[in-house]
């Protein structure tokens, strides 16, 4: 340490200054990483997408979402093959209900089939009919996720992938 009280402020600045920088590129790293997986969740979503059209046209009969002659509720085989194929954990959402997912809530084991999403994302995707790519809070996690409404070919909002 120095008696100099000019010298010690710019060490101290020159600690700040390195900091700051750890802390843009930290920032900067974690955008990219967020970017990736978005991308990512790009893939994954056209996958789900065609696996569902390869069945059929998304449709309601008897209360129940079903894709040709699948029956969408408790079907494992669609959600899987996507988190096979891209490494991303896939959901289908009846309404904002989850009826098919790989997705474990927080201090869960089991698939979180029944659990809801959040509100945000109701809002904007089954009500509003927009696509959301962010981070949210679901099922008690921080993810970085895409929604994106499932739709008749009627075009009605029937659910979210």
């Amino acid at each position: 340490m120095t008696d100099d009280p000019s010298e010690e402020r710019a060490a101290a600045q020159e600690v700040l200054s390195t900091g700051a920088r750890f802390d843009v590129l930290e920032k900067l790293y974690t955008e990219e990483q967020r970017q990736s997986v978005l991308r990512g969740t790009r893939a994954a979503d056209a996958l789900a997408r065609a696996q569902l059209q390869i069945r059929g046209p998304i449709r309601w009969q008897d209360g129940e979402l079903y894709a040709g002659d699948l029956r969408i509720a408790g079907d494992t085989e669609i959600v899987d093959f996507v988190k096979e194929e891209t490494g991303f954990g896939y959901t289908i959402f009846r309404e904002n209900v989850r009826i098919a997912t790989n997705a474990i809530a927080e201090g869960g084991s089991g698939r979180a089939l029944g659990t809801q999403t959040n509100d945000e994302v109701t809002e904007k995707v089954y009500r509003g009919g927009e696509t959301f790519l962010g981070v949210t809070r679901t099922i008690g996690k921080d993810w970085v996720i895409r929604y994106s409404p499932l739709r008749t070919e009627d075009g009605e909002i029937v659910g979210m992938i």
